[in-house]
């Protein structure tokens, strides 16, 4: 019969896409729902994006809905990284537009870009999302720099620096929170100043081996800095078989989704990018951060 044949459906779209898996808000009054993937790239880009202040400690919780957390008011989808949203009622949406107000504007004057928030925080959303489609003036972001901080994950200390345009930076960023490397990225959220604000003065000469638009940056001298030799160490900790150093944290924080997260980083360099082109054969059957399912490297230019 048809019920059968549906039944079955779901049974093979939850084998391949995973179960409904939902993550919250720090304040609690939003949830949004999808499958794990789509889940964890949105969680991902909230963290990264100038709203990132109010999703930094949140995690998506596989096989968990919305509904079943107690949020019963389905609203609009996400206008940003398109995902199914509810709240516990509807006095929640108001509140939570107003978390998102401040939470922006907290991001803005931190910086001193109260003029540009908007644009800054549409023109990072999810490439065709409504909110990216009624961006007017993304490529004038081009020269904004955007720069995310590699952090120790036990000391909170800060390593390296990778600077680019705004945008992609961003992007860059919500690819490795999205990955192995979340652990040097637990909190952080881009930030539009250039490397050398936080102290890491020295840029190197070549471009970023898995996102060419990036540099990298660094306190002294790439060869001796301290900081730099660490982030190798950690990143080699972190993705190796030896160590299941990811896994390991993942245990310690509480968050579980390894089907989607646990892969190799380097599938994750951009095609263009010299790690890229060189592991391209081998990645083509492996898995990559969901925030690569959309973006290929391309971004907004005035060119």
């Amino acid at each position: 019969s048809n019920v059968d044949a549906g039944g079955d459906e779901g049974e093979v779209a939850t084998s391949i896409l995973g179960e409904l898996s939902s993550f919250v808000s720090n304040d609690g009054l939003y949830c949004a729902e999808d499958f794990p993937r789509n889940a964890e790239a949105s969680l991902a880009l909230k963290k990264a994006s100038p709203i990132g202040g109010l999703f930094n400690g949140t995690f998506v919780m596989v096989g968990s809905s919305c509904r079943a957390r107690g949020y019963t008011v389905q609203h609009s989808d996400d206008d940003c990284a398109p995902i199914s949203v509810f709240f516990r009622s509807s006095s929640d949406i108001d509140a939570y537009e107003m978390s998102k107000r401040v939470a922006l504007n907290a991001w803005a004057t931190t910086w001193g870009v109260q003029d540009r928030v908007m644009l800054m925080y549409a023109c990072t959303c999810k490439i065709g999302s409504p909110l990216y489609r009624s961006a007017e003036g993304c490529a004038s972001l081009e020269s904004v720099p955007g720069v995310f901080i590699h952090r120790d994950p036990q000391r909170g200390t800060m390593l390296t620096c990778t600077q680019g345009p705004f945008v992609p930076v961003t992007w860059a960023l919500a690819t490795l929170k999205a990955s192995p490397l979340l652990p040097l990225h637990l909190h952080d959220q881009v930030a539009p100043i250039p490397c050398a604000e936080f102290g890491f003065y020295v840029m190197s000469s070549r471009q970023d081996h898995c996102f060419p638009m990036n540099r990298f940056c660094s306190r002294t001298e790439l060869e001796s800095d301290v900081g730099a030799r660490v982030t190798d160490e950690l990143e080699s900790y972190l993705i190796d078989d030896k160590f299941h150093g990811f896994e390991t944290f993942a245990e310690q924080h509480g968050f579980d989704d390894m089907a989607v997260l646990n892969h190799d980083p380097l599938c994750n360099c951009l095609p263009d990018s010299e790690q890229g082109f060189k592991h391209r054969e081998r990645c083509m059957d492996l898995p990559h951060s969901p925030i690569r399912d959309w973006w290929n490297g391309s971004y907004p230019t005035s060119r």
